[in-house]
């Protein structure tokens, strides 16, 4: 599955993280560039495993030296997927989402999405609790992923990124865990500081 979703671990104005997931050994095709750029560049991917028994890697690649303020658009495939940064200075109105608690079924995690999306806002910030896999079922990781790639997406086109946090049903176990118990929240998406630990179980 090639689903792009856009993150930030640094400035939301001049760079953009892009992850997915791949089957282990399949290519990776990635190109990018400014929305009206004719000749899009490649860029270095990291790979690296999803989860024990998934047969899927996690993709990433963080853009950087981007400019504010403006569109772009990157390619996994014949799949097209964009994105914006954010202005350096504060407009006007800037607008984003929040909330968590977001797939008890999938069903439900679309309508949400959808409401999301039809306020047009900048970015979201996803307090956790977002597949509810509870460590165990990386399937529920796909289905959440799909349907935010899907419907997070304004009527311009645009997808909208997000910055994440993570909930009691990210965790095996809940409260007070380390992140060794939350192995696919902390596989898939990228933090500004790594853990030294082992996360593939």
């Amino acid at each position: 599955m090639e689903e792009a979703l856009f993150t930030w671990t640094d400035s939301p104005s001049t760079t953009l993280n892009v992850i997915w997931l791949v089957k282990e050994k399949d290519p990776t095709l990635f190109l990018w560039g400014k929305t009206d750029d004719q000749s899009p560049s490649s860029a270095k991917v990291a790979r690296h495993s999803f989860y024990k028994g998934s047969k899927l890697e996690v993709c990433q690649v963080q853009l950087t030296g981007l400019c504010p303020n403006k569109g772009y658009r990157v390619f996994l495939g014949d799949k097209e997927f964009r994105a914006r940064t954010l202005p350096v200075k504060r407009s006007d109105r800037i607008s984003f989402v929040t909330g968590g608690v977001m797939m008890h079924s999938p069903k439900f995690h679309e309508g949400g999405v959808k409401a999301m999306a039809s306020r047009s806002p900048s970015f979201a910030l996803l307090g956790g609790d977002l597949a509810y896999a509870n460590r165990r079922s990386w399937e529920r990781w796909l289905d959440w992923i799909e349907v935010y790639a899907e419907h997070a997406v304004c009527e311009d086109g645009y997808s909208i990124p997000f910055v994440v946090a993570i909930g009691n049903h990210e965790v095996n176990g809940g409260y007070g865990k380390t992140p060794k118990e939350a192995p696919m929240f902390y596989n898939f998406f990228p933090f500004p500081q790594k853990f030294e630990i082992l996360l593939c179980d």
